[in-house]
């Protein structure tokens, strides 16, 4: 993307190759920038950017963490409830205790639990499996470890992740997430996800961890949020909308009885 252009640039001179005509202005300082420069950045602007991003970053929680957070209190909250009234199977209450307690690690931040965390869905298909008495229920134990691996193999790839986990990473991969999280269009991403989410909700386990991502978003050098806020908010709760219309559908139709 050429940056903006300033009146004033075509007189002027680039700040950092003095000989060279100025075509537009660095969108954080203003300073004049020429075609060397190749972006929308003056060089010491784009020098500290991918520092100033990982210094941001660094140890706070993204997307999926949160969305893995939400998880675990999807998981405990009906366990207890179960528990407490001397309802449901002991290997559901198990499943719900150990998968909760893994995702509230997960979103703590504790380093075993990047590789830890795929338990959750070997335990649910696996408990799954277990009470499966029909073709179909096997059917959705497979499809319930797959619903919950993929979304956890992309935060395992997360350049983002690995940095909310405080792991170190190349100055390339630095490189490339920034690009990837002051990149607007992601935006688009996860209204399309959320509009997909009432025909296929494990979608939500993507689009979810987009918008709370993007209500957090700021320029790592400005400060300036990327998003606003009202337009984040109300992509979060249209993506938890169609998720739930999806989830009870989904309900309804595997808990029908069978022909």
């Amino acid at each position: 993307m050429a940056s903006r252009m300033n009146p004033a640039a075509v007189s002027s001179l680039c700040a950092t190759h003095v000989e060279a005509p100025a075509t537009g202005t660095c969108e954080r300082c203003g300073t004049f920038i020429c075609a060397a420069e190749g972006g929308r950045l003056c060089q010491p602007c784009a020098a500290r950017g991918p520092e100033a991003y990982r210094k941001r970053v660094w140890g706070r929680r993204d997307g999926w963490a949160w969305a893995l957070g939400l998880l675990g209190v999807w998981y405990l909250v009906p366990t207890v409830l179960y528990v407490s009234r001397g309802q449901g199977e002991v290997a559901n209450a198990l499943l719900g205790a150990v998968s909760g307690v893994a995702c509230g690690l997960y979103w703590w931040g504790w380093k075993p639990m990047r590789l830890g965390i795929f338990a959750v869905p070997v335990l649910t298909g696996g408990v799954t499996l277990l009470g499966a008495s029909q073709g179909r229920d096997v059917a959705v134990a497979f499809g319930v470890m797959l619903m919950l691996a993929v979304p956890l193999l992309l935060a395992r790839l997360s350049t983002r992740n690995r940095l909310f986990f405080r792991e170190e990473v190349s100055p390339a991969a630095l490189e490339k997430s920034l690009r990837r999280y002051l990149d607007k269009r992601l935006a688009y991403v996860a209204l399309g996800l959320s509009i997909l989410s009432p025909c296929i909700p494990p979608l939500m386990l993507v689009s979810v961890p987009l918008w709370v991502s993007l209500l957090r978003r700021k320029d790592p050098v400005t400060g300036e949020p990327l998003l606003r806020k009202g337009t984040a908010i109300a992509g979060l709760l249209f993506a938890l909308f169609g998720a739930w219309v999806g989830f009870v559908a989904l309900y309804n139709f595997f808990s029908a009885p069978a022909l």
